[in-house]
């Protein structure tokens, strides 16, 4: 009787806890003040959000597009100041004019490709910033930062 009520605490305790651990962060990204997290898909991996790589392409706000490279895993991002290659698993991000050490790479997960929302956006002069109460990333073009400081 014993062994069959610890293991029913054991079930219990481990059914509980597992399911807790496993849950997914809530992240949101507003761009422009706009809420966009349905269409970015954003995860958070290591204290870091990453949304799909396409995810760019569907804020014209933002002003940069994303085309699929020819080459398997490229990611090129481009906008009328500024082309960026990005590629799975690797931590540089070359432009035209440098190359750019990433601390996280793209990566692929459920065949969906995620880039580092922050990485991505800064490198084309956005600015982003963190809201740990809310976990929403605001990103704005640097325009708007200026204005809205006026």
């Amino acid at each position: 009787m014993k062994t069959k009520f610890a293991f029913l605490v054991c079930m219990i305790f481990i059914f509980v806890f597992s399911n807790t651990s496993h849950a997914a962060t809530s992240v949101h990204v507003e761009v422009s003040g706009i809420d966009v997290t349905d269409q970015y898909k954003p995860l958070m991996v290591k204290g870091v959000v990453f949304v799909s790589s396409d995810a760019f392409n569907t804020t014209p706000e933002l002003r940069f597009g994303y085309f699929s490279g020819t080459i398997d895993n490229l990611i090129i991002y481009e906008s009328n100041e500024k082309t960026a290659y990005f590629t799975v698993g690797n931590m540089k991000v070359k432009t035209v004019s440098n190359t750019i050490k990433a601390k996280h790479p793209p990566f692929i997960k459920n065949k969906m490709t995620y880039v580092p929302l922050r990485l991505v956006a800064e490198t084309f002069g956005c600015i982003v910033s963190w809201d740990q109460e809310t976990k929403t990333a605001h990103i704005n073009r640097k325009q708007e930062e200026t204005k809205q400081a006026e």
